[in-house]
């Protein structure tokens, strides 16, 4: 076990020297990788490698997340532990290793009594886990806490509470609630070579524009505030908005 610790930072240098010249490659979460800081910057970027490896190269994804494990382990830094624990459950369960699956599945259970704010990836990790193995009444209970946990991030303003959901799923979880940062999110999910899920906080006493009044047709289409409704709308037609 001592021998392979030594070794992974290693063999993950060598296919990162190797990516680094490759047209195409994560040339941003690479070059922050071969920076060997060992802190929150390298772990976040091997979790994302490792996510962005899943369909291509499974050695490379799970190369980057033991070098995760080990640095996150000889840290404190559970959310990104946490991360790599869920990639790894699904990539074993998906390779047909359900016991190494399962283990790592427990570990990342184990990390989330010691660190509440892991729950919500244990969660997502292990619904996900039961309904791949098409057991639905073992699955059930997880995916209600994941969706009322998903629900809960409707009325907080912590903008990193929902990566680590979406993360255990293999995508990446942005948030934007002020109109001034909405340009930078979208270029932000765009950059990403990943599924992305980005939720825009709106406040729920404002009309999403463009919007098209009610009984309008869609060339009466409001696109914003100093726009008016071409007749007043009926009080019937301003609860459906």
């Amino acid at each position: 076990m001592k021998r392979l610790r030594y070794l992974l930072p290693i063999i993950l240098q060598a296919f990162v020297q190797f990516a680094l010249g490759q047209p195409g490659a994560n040339d941003s979460l690479l070059k922050i990788i071969q920076e060997d800081r060992r802190d929150q910057a390298e772990l976040s970027a091997l979790n994302e490698l490792a996510g962005n490896y899943l369909r291509t190269d499974l050695a490379k994804a799970k190369t980057c997340l033991y070098r995760a494990i080990e640095l996150a382990g000889n840290g404190n830094f559970p959310i990104q532990l946490g991360s790599a624990y869920a990639q790894m459950v699904a990539i074993h369960q998906s390779t047909g290793l359900k016991d190494s699956a399962t283990r790592y599945l427990h570990l990342l259970e184990k990390l989330s009594e010691k660190t509440p704010a892991a729950r919500s990836t244990y969660v997502a990790a292990a619904g996900l886990f039961y309904r791949r193995e098409k057991n639905l009444k073992a699955a059930l209970p997880f995916m209600i806490e994941a969706l009322d946990k998903r629900l809960d991030l409707g009325r907080t303003r912590d903008e990193h509470a929902i990566a680590p959901a979406e993360e255990a799923f293999g995508a990446v979880g942005l948030r934007c609630h002020e109109p001034a940062k909405l340009d930078d999110t979208i270029k932000e999910m765009i950059g990403v070579n990943r599924p992305v899920v980005v939720d825009v906080l709106v406040d729920k006493t404002e009309n999403c524009f463009p919007m098209i009044p009610s009984g309008a047709a869609h060339n009466d289409m409001l696109l914003g505030p100093d726009d008016k409704a071409a007749k007043p709308m009926s009080e019937e037609g301003m609860v459906l908005v």
